[in-house]
Order: structure tokens, then sequence, then C-alpha cells
């Protein structure tokens, strides 16, 4: 089996988290999501994947390059507005083997393996791999019948309609669709496919899938991952129960869990962590500090600073004895002043620096060169 990864961003709205990167790169545990992602196609036994790529794609060329750093054979096209089957087609080689299709714009924690072991009976021409949760933006939905055959793709999903996550196309599937333009690969070849009268199943997939375009995104990811309620597992040793460091953890430490702690991650005595904390490697959390519900991506929280559902992206910084409320996101490299205070939802452009003592209860304009990317 080989694997097509879309990760085209076409509903992407890049904010603080985003604007530098594309949602694909944004880090969970440490690693990128799209990382995550084609580790758990290896565990697959899957070693080809043909990534599609339009939004800021050298980046993630750079990152992952041939492949061969795990283990895989990697290669990437261009997505377009609408993602050619006969793309597809001409990297397959034409082959006998099947291919699964999977949203990469995002972190993928559906688990697979049993819908690849489903489709290996079913004689089906494609097999839907299926989540509980309502279709994000860009999805479509399935309407199955008890058997598990799909018998339509509603524009209005209801309750008991499963958004199609990832299919498993054969290669009958896929020489039947339509020549340029198009179809794009989910939206429009399934049902193209249904109304040919193909047999199409679906399948439940364990775990949850999260879009990354704001810091609620991979809040939520990051503790739906550390409750287990995903396929993804922190890289780091398990040193108690729901706690994963791959750091020294001082004694005096308060832990409450889960919480994860990557490597070179330095902890102040006296600080209170968790739980649902992620602190990334390099991170720095100051003397009794009380850092809950939050994410820090390589950024600092200094000495007796309180960070209640914040986002740090790298290099930023919360001042000592500040305080950051619900949904607070820094950019990368952007700080808060000693003592200030962001209120619920705030967001700090990259680079942008809060004076000492001021209190902020909405976000400040970017500056124009954030914006222009």
């Amino acid at each position: 089996m080989k694997a097509v990864i879309l990760a085209s961003e076409e509903d992407a709205h890049p904010g603080p988290l985003t604007l530098n990167r594309p949602r694909s790169l944004v880090p969970l545990f440490d690693r990128p999501a799209l990382e995550h992602l084609l580790r758990q196609l290896r565990r697959l036994g899957i070693t080809q994947a043909l990534i599609l790529l339009r939004r800021m794609a050298r980046p993630v060329m750079d990152r992952f390059g041939d492949g061969s750093g795990l283990g895989m054979a990697l290669a990437y096209g261009p997505a377009g507005p609408r993602c050619a089957a006969g793309q597809v087609r001409d990297w397959a080689g034409g082959g006998d083997e099947d291919i699964l299709v999977v949203r990469g714009d995002g972190l993928f924690g559906l688990d697979l393996s049993a819908v690849v072991g489903f489709h290996k009976t079913s004689r089906s021409a494609a097999t839907l791999a299926l989540s509980t949760c309502p279709p994000p933006s860009g999805w479509i939905a399935a309407a199955t019948g008890e058997d598990g055959r799909v018998t339509g793709f509603p524009r209005r999903p209801a309750r008991g309609h499963g958004a199609v996550g990832a299919c498993i196309l054969t290669p009958h599937a896929l020489a039947l669709a339509p020549e340029a333009p198009g179809p794009d690969l989910l939206r429009d070849l399934l049902p193209f496919l249904l109304e040919r009268g193909e047999p199409l199943y679906g399948f439940p997939a364990e775990g949850r899938w999260h879009s990354l375009d704001c810091g609620a995104d991979l809040l939520s990811a990051s503790a739906d991952a550390l409750a287990g309620r995903t396929a993804l597992e922190p890289p780091a040793p398990r040193v108690a129960p729901g706690v994963w460091s791959a750091s020294p953890i001082p004694p005096g430490t308060a832990v409450v869990p889960p919480v994860y702690i990557g490597p070179e991650v330095s902890i102040g005595p006296g600080a209170l962590l968790g739980p649902n904390l992620c602190l990334g490697r390099g991170s720095r959390v100051g003397r009794r500090a009380l850092v809950q519900n939050s994410i820090l991506l390589g950024a600092r929280a200094g000495d007796r600073a309180t960070l209640y559902g914040a986002v740090l992206c790298p290099g930023a910084r919360a001042g000592a004895d500040s305080v950051l409320n619900d949904g607070v996101i820094l950019g990368e490299g952007a700080a808060v002043g000693r003592g200030g205070v962001l209120m619920e939802g705030v967001r700090l452009w990259p680079g942008i620096r809060t004076s000492p003592g001021v209190r902020l209860t909405c976000s400040p304009m970017p500056p124009s060169s954030s914006i222009s990317v």
C-alpha cells in the first residue's frame, strides 16, 4: 500500500501560530504534525508517500527531504484547488497496490490500523475511515447502512453521519476517475464512484483529528493525546502515571498529570505544572510559576508567572509576575512585560512586546510586515 497525503491547506487562515509555518509543521510533543502522521503510516507498513502541497511547500520539503530519515520514500507535488486523480495515477505508476488517501494539513490522530484490516476483507472499491466528530471545513460526510456500506454523501451532515478522514482506494477505483479537470480525490471521486454503483464501505476510526488553525485546536489536540484519545503518543519516557518527561524534574516541583516535558527543559524551584501541559524542547519555567492547560513550544514563563490555557510559540516569553489567561497566544519572539496581564483570547503577533504592567483585553493589530506573508 502507498499513501497520498493531502496538505493543501485550502481553507487556511494564518494566525500567530501558523503565520510563519504551514499547519503540517505546527509541532506537538517536539514533532511536526506531519511527522506524527508519517510515523503512523510507517507503523502500518507504508514506505512510499506522495505529499501534495500548496501553501509554504518549501519548508515542508526541506524538513522531510526524501523521507530516508523516517525509513520512507517521499515525493512531492503541487496541490491546486482540485487534486487531479491523474496526478496520483502517474505517481503510482499503474501498479496493483492500494492507495491510502489521508488529510495531512492538521494533526491526524485517527487510528487507521483497524480500517486497513477491514479493507482487506471488505471487497470494497474504496474503504472510508469515518470519524464520529463533526466534519471539519473541507471534509465530506458519509451515511452508511447497518453493514457499513456507504449510501450517500449528505451536504448537511446529521447525527450518525461520519466525517471522512481518509480512504483506501483500490487500483480499480483510481482507474475509474475521470481525467482533468479533477476530480478531488475525496470530495468528488467518492460520490462519482457511488453513482456508478461501486461498493464503498465506511469503517469507524478511533481517535480524533485537529485542524491546528488556532491555539485552541493545538490545546485540544494536546489534551486528547495526553488522555489517550488519539493515535498519538508522547515521545518521551513515562516517569509516572500520566507524566512523560525527557528532562529531570527538580525536587519540590508539583506535577499534576497529564504532562509532557521535552528535552532540555528547565524548571525553577516551587513551580506547579499541569494538568494538560506540554513543555516543548528548550522551554523554561521560572521559580514558583503556575503553568496549566498550556503549551510552550521552546518558550519561557518567568518567575511567578501564571499561565492558564495559553500557547507560546518558539522564542516567546511571559515575563515575571505576568498573567496569561485562557486562549492567549504569543507568536514567535513575542513578549509580555513584567507584571503584564493578557485577558482571555488576546493574541500577540510575532515580535510584538508589551511594556511592564500593561493589561490587554483585546489583541493589538499586527505590524504590516507580519501580514504580508
